[in-house]
């Protein structure tokens, strides 16, 4: 998640989603007891940003609008805080991971197992003669000796 979609984001609690919250729900009383337009609406900034940092909506909608734009917040809420774990998770999963291998020639040195189809298994073999491979049939072939760790 760059700067410039947290700014987004904010904007988008601040301005869109505490806007409708306000404007449909404006009979509202246990949320909007006081009935200024400035008061309703910092306090709908407030539920909805609450709403974000607590992952789930802390309005009580009466309407039936209401009741729909907290749907379609709460889909936002899924939305961006799923993509915002999971990106989250393949930074940390890919800042832990060390490559040795930066090129053909680094597989052939350390010895590593490299799945090589069928086809051309004849050519690889005399132009590096001292690889390790795992001949494999066709792509599918190796994919699955791949995904089973049968290659490198």
């Amino acid at each position: 998640f760059t700067s410039d979609l947290w700014v987004i984001i904010v904007l988008y609690m601040i301005i869109v989603s505490a806007t409708i919250t306000m404007l449909t729900d404006a009979s509202n009383h246990d949320d909007f007891a006081n009935t200024r337009l400035m008061s309703r609406w910092s306090k709908a900034v407030w539920l909805n940003s609450m709403g974000f940092v607590s992952r789930s909506i802390k309005n009580s909608p009466k309407s039936t609008p209401a009741r729909v734009a907290a749907l379609g917040f709460g889909f936002f809420l899924l939305v961006t805080l799923q993509s915002w774990t999971a990106a989250l998770a393949s930074i940390l999963v890919v800042r832990h991971v060390t490559y040795n291998i930066r090129n053909f020639q680094d597989a052939l040195d350390s010895n590593a197992k490299i799945c090589c189809a069928e086809a051309i298994s004849l050519h690889m073999k005399a132009t590096w003669p001292s690889g390790n491979y795992i001949m494999c049939a066709d792509w599918n072939d190796m994919f699955r000796a791949l995904t089973l760790d049968e290659c490198d």
